[in-house]
């Protein structure tokens, strides 16, 4: 009996250091590409002249940084278990799509900076899950409708900033559930 015991032990010991070494060769592989701190909560992969956003990203990261980079899509499943993310900048780059359900998962996530890219669809569901969002910045994109789902969900969002981009169309209802807003960028393209 007692030698079934210290098996299992050894075995879940085992297990664990894998775990372990999987997690920290995960983070040493992006760690080589970006700046990390030592717990990898802060990922700064900011002026990399990326192409894409580098894989895998540890799971425990809060802070991740991919702004002044050349990311022109973001693949499905980019963000995939990142539950503890706070802040994610993926401004100054080449993104001209947000597909939906592209932030699946990232209900700790209070800012979300997507400025100065290429935006100028937004599709229906791709903040959805994001209950916890602060802030959402869309300045100086390509956006010229404002449907009414597109911000659906986004309960606690404080500030939006929507300036600078070629907006002629807003729907009715738009900002209807935005309940503490407190803080609307937009510029609206005059009908000629």
């Amino acid at each position: 009996m007692f030698h079934h015991v210290v098996s299992y032990r050894r075995s879940l010991v085992l297990i664990l250091c894998t775990i372990l070494f999987l997690e920290t060769q995960a983070d040493s592989d992006i760690c080589k590409i970006c700046t990390c701190n030592s717990l990898t909560t802060n990922i700064n992969c900011a002026h990399r002249n990326l192409p894409s956003i580098p894989q895998p990203i540890p799971t425990n990261v809060e802070y991740l940084y991919l702004g002044s980079n050349n990311i022109a899509t973001i693949k499905e499943g980019a963000f995939t278990g990142l539950s503890n993310l706070k802040e994610l900048r993926l401004a100054n780059n080449k993104i001209s799509r947000i597909e939906k359900e592209m932030f699946q998962g990232l209900h700790n996530l209070e800012k979300l900076y997507l400025y100065e890219n290429n935006i100028s669809t937004i599709k229906e569901g791709t903040f959805t899950g994001l209950s916890n969002l602060k802030e959402l910045d869309l300045d100086n994109n390509k956006i010229s409708r404002i449907e009414k789902e597109m911000f659906q969900g986004l309960h606690n969002l404080e500030k939006l900033r929507l300036g600078a981009n070629n907006i002629s169309t807003i729907k009715e209802g738009t900002f209807t559930g935005l309940s503490n807003l407190n803080t609307l960028y937009l510029d609206i393209v005059p009908l000629e």
